[in-house]
Order: C-alpha cells, then sequence, then structure tokens
C-alpha cells in the first residue's frame, strides 16, 4: 500500500467514525448559516433560473456549460486548497486524524505517566509553530515524541519525516521546549526506564525555573 493509499484509508476511518460524522454535522451546520454561504446557493439558483427553459436538468449536466461550471469550481478549490486559510483548515483536519491513529505505544506511556503522578496531555497543539506534541508536559515544557509507525511512510517518507523531526524539535526548543525521543521499543521493553527519565528531565527544569 502507498502513500496516497494510506492517507485515503485513514480519511476512510475519519469519515466513518462517530467523531468524523459529528464534525460533518457541525461543519455543514455551520457553513449552512454563512451568508456566504446563503449568497451562493442564492446565485446557483440564480443561474439554474436562466438556464430553465434552454436546458432540462438532464441536458445540463454533461453539456459544455455544465463542464465550464465544473472547471471553475475545480479551480476555485485549488486556490483555496493554496491559500493561509486552506491550508490551516488541512492541519486542523490532520490533527484530528492523528488522534485516530495514535501508537499504542503513546498510550501506554500516557497512561503510565499520568498514574506516577505526571499530569501530561497527548497530541498537544503548539499554536506558535503549528505542531502537535505526541505527549505533551505543559507546565514544564517537557515533550515527548514517541518515533514508531508514523515514521513508516503514513504521510511521508521516512528520510522527510526524520529531517521535518530535526525541524520540530529545534522549533519547540527556540520556545524553550525540553523535546524528548523514544521509540515504540523503549517503551514497550522499558517503560520504567523511560518515566525516569522523563521525571528527571522534570525535576531538571522545574530546577531551570525557579533559578530564574
Amino acid at each position: 500500500m502507498n502513500r496516497s493509499d494510506n492517507m485515503r484509508e485513514v480519511a476512510r476511518v475519519w469519515n466513518g467514525s462517530e467523531r468524523g460524522k459529528e464534525h460533518q454535522r457541525q461543519h455543514c451546520t455551520e457553513m449552512n448559516k454563512t451568508e456566504r454561504h446563503k449568497e451562493a446557493a442564492r446565485e446557483v439558483g440564480r443561474k439554474i433560473g436562466k438556464l430553465y427553459g434552454k436546458f432540462s436538468l438532464i441536458n445540463f449536466i454533461g453539456s459544455n456549460k455544465h463542464r465550464e461550471v465544473v472547471r471553475q469550481n475545480r479551480q476555485n478549490r485549488i486556490a483555496y486548497n493554496k491559500s493561509e486559510k486552506g491550508r490551516e483548515n488541512a492541519r486542523k483536519g490532520l490533527a484530528k486524524t492523528r488522534l485516530l491513529i495514535t501508537t499504542e505505544s503513546q498510550k501506554k506511556l500516557s497512561r503510565t505517566l499520568l498514574v506516577s503522578g505526571v499530569y501530561n496531555v497527548m497530541e498537544f497543539y503548539v499554536s506558535g509553530i503549528r505542531r502537535l506534541i505526541d505527549i505533551a508536559i505543559p507546565f514544564v515544557k517537557v515533550a515527548i515524541e514517541v518515533d514508531g509507525s508514523s515514521h513508516n511512510g503514513l504521510f511521508c517518507t521516512k528520510q522527510e519525516k526524520i529531517e521535518d523531526d530535526r525541524l520540530k524539535d529545534q522549533q519547540l526548543q527556540s520556545l524553550d521546549w525540553r523535546v524528548l525521543r523514544f521509540t515504540n521499543q523503549e517503551v514497550s521493553n522499558s517503560l520504567e526506564t523511560v518515566v525516569e527519565r522523563v521525571k528527571q528531565v522534570i525535576e531538571t527544569q522545574e530546577m531551570k525555573d525557579c533559578s530564574i
């Protein structure tokens, strides 16, 4: 299965989930209330009104006029996807999709930290750099990344993911986050060692904050 097939499968799972359906219902409800959507609906009505009498709906579908409308809509959609608003919405959609493919190692580590008294947040969104942290401990700015299935070509190649991880670490460090990276194998086979390492870094961060 190639990367495109993987992305389509993730989208299919999200769209078929209860959260995905609820998101779609809310999005449609909000969109239908907007003045822009109402005006677009009125414009479509006016266009159909002009065509009525010349074409039946059956004749309109597949006609040159219909193909022109489809082509224009496609161009508008491409322009929107390239816009900053379109990219931001895509990033938010990807963030919601990632919640469905959170690895078992992430869940296991998060639960163990909570049991040991370490408050943490999974898939924590950092708005300043528009990034998601696998497991974040916000009050001391400790970011935990669990490297595993997300590196196996789901959204990009392994090398691209490694380079993106390096950039992500630099961006987080520029905002005074301390970044820790563990593999799935480390979490599965040496969970106690991983938790102890996290606690040591938390203590270091707390001492650093007290000294400021």
